[in-house]
């Protein structure tokens, strides 16, 4: 036979690593989104290396990084409740 057979092995494989391209379009989407607010603030690896050598330095056990981690921490200490309430909120549209 002069051409791939629909059996044939490698031609499987190609549809295979297709459809594995094609579930993973979403996610990819998703991860972009998430990690545009941090682009945007210019929030870097650096930054975050930086904020838990110095957590490790003084040797406490939560390093929050990010504004919103800051935030949430005093939140959960202040109103714990509150905050698992707001956890449990669906706040993404969609």
């Amino acid at each position: 036979m002069a051409g791939k057979s629909l059996t044939d092995p490698a031609r499987l494989a190609t549809f295979r690593e297709v459809q594995q391209l094609a579930d993973a379009a979403p996610q990819w989407a998703a991860s972009q989104r998430a990690a545009r607010p941090y682009r945007l603030r210019n929030f870097t690896a650096r930054r975050a290396a930086r904020d838990i050598l110095r957590a490790v330095e003084r040797d406490t056990a939560i390093a929050p990084v990010t504004v919103e981690a800051k935030v949430g921490l005093l939140a959960s200490r202040l109103t714990p409740g509150l905050l698992r309430v707001l956890a449990r909120t669906d706040v993404i549209p969609r």
